[in-house]
């Protein structure tokens, strides 16, 4: 009996991991499915959802398509270090803005979506730690630009 049990709950924890996975590929209105924080770029606050595992960084903002204007996805990393980032299968222009630990260091303005061809890597040629996506135009619009301080809090 107890192995039966088991054999159960093993198929729903299955099913519960399987139609999260679905979640995160789907194009439904952003929201904070696993945990979040806010990042504020002088006045100017966005509700994020934190990307810090592989396969988060490799899914990020893909299949969306649409994002809250106030909202973005945060990548955290755990070492400073170059990350090259592309706009494959992602439907929306983003603004990229790569961070070294409270102050921005290079910003990729308005980045435009790529279909499921060879997409262009943009190489922001410096270390950071982490990295901000955020609806595109953005960053021109509130006047976000290198060397502004950030400010990460985490949920």
């Amino acid at each position: 009996m107890k192995h039966i049990i088991l054999l159960i709950l093993l198929i729903t924890l299955v099913s519960c991991t399987h139609n999260t996975s679905l979640e995160l590929e789907s194009t439904a209105p952003f929201e904070i499915p696993k945990y979040g924080g806010i990042t504020c770029i002088e006045e100017h606050c966005f509700d994020v959802e934190i990307a810090d595992e592989s396969a988060e960084y490799i899914i990020g903002l893909m299949g969306r398509d649409v994002l809250a204007k106030k909202s973005g996805m945060l990548f955290e990393f755990y070492e400073y270090d170059i990350y090259k980032f592309w706009m494959k299968n992602t439907l929306i222009p983003l603004d990229i803005i790569w961070i070294a630990n409270d102050t921005i260091v290079y910003i990729s303005y308005d980045a435009q979506p790529c279909g499921r061809g060879i997409c262009e890597t943009i190489d922001p040629e410096v270390e950071a730690n982490y990295v901000l996506e955020i609806n595109g135009g953005l960053a021109e619009e509130y006047g976000i630009k290198a060397g502004d301080f950030v400010n990460i809090t985490f949920k």
